[in-house]
């Protein structure tokens, strides 16, 4: 069972973002805060590439901002892996108490695969195109069967936390490049729609040591107030919900 998402920040999906970005790379980089001071030497280290290339691959290096990291219940993962629940393992026993409990979180859903997946974990890993040997070579030979694959499903889901946030915040600099024509070809391409909430994450490093001291000074008052942030599942198309 395919997903979108498997379309998004690879080779092919950068190379069409690169023509979409145009000779102004450099404005663009520099919305996506790229050292400007490395800008000169692209072309001299890497005659045969394009600077549009160069950049979106020194960008893909960059880690996610930290306050993202907590956002882990996307719509757009989690559906996925329900689809393959029901089409390739034939659980759809397990894909229907998922449905059915908007309380449970990606990592209780993780857990509960691990648990109850077992004879058709590789068919689960096949659809998901886990890379599961190489990761469970680094685990000690005793490593139980459930501890093996939540570790596989956590390392898939790292990737595709990962891709999904790198997609939106190439639509967020578009957006701020004033390119919507570029944003609709990306959404009628890729299939994944712009979150209308994306700008409210990315937030500059002042803005996130404001609301860092704001949140200390809180916690007095709502010791359990960063509790919401974990349990609600959020879409690309519909902004967050019980989220301050």
């Amino acid at each position: 069972m395919t997903s979108p998402l498997q379309g998004i920040c690879n080779g092919k999906f950068l190379t069409y973002i690169a023509r979409l970005i145009g000779p102004h790379w450099k404005e663009f980089f520099t919305i996506l805060e790229l050292n400007t001071d490395l800008f000169g030497h692209w072309q001299a280290d890497h005659p045969k590439d394009s600077c549009e290339i160069i950049g979106l691959t020194e960008w893909m290096k960059i880690k996610l901002p930290e306050g993202l990291l907590s956002y882990r219940n996307i719509e757009e993962i989690k559906d996925w892996l329900l689809l393959v629940l029901e089409s390739d393992c034939e659980r759809k026993d397990i894909s229907d108490v998922i449905r059915k409990d908007s309380k449970l979180d990606m990592d209780n859903i993780i857990d509960m695969v691990a648990m109850k997946v077992t004879e058709k974990r590789w068919i689960l890993f096949g659809a998901l195109d886990i890379k599961w040997k190489s990761i469970e070579d680094h685990l000690p030979t005793c490593t139980p069967i459930k501890m093996r694959t939540t570790t596989c499903l956590n390392s898939w889901f790292t990737k595709q936390h990962f891709n999904y946030w790198k997609y939106q915040r190439l639509l967020m600099a578009f957006r701020e490049f004033n390119r919507v024509s570029a944003i609709e070809s990306i959404i009628e391409k890729f299939k994944i729609k712009e979150r209308k909430d994306v700008r409210q994450h990315f937030k500059t490093e002042e803005e996130v040591k404001v609301l860092n001291c704001s949140d200390s000074l809180a916690i007095g008052n709502n010791a359990d107030s960063h509790i919401s942030r974990k349990a609600v599942f959020v879409s690309s198309s519909e902004p967050l919900q019980n989220i301050s």
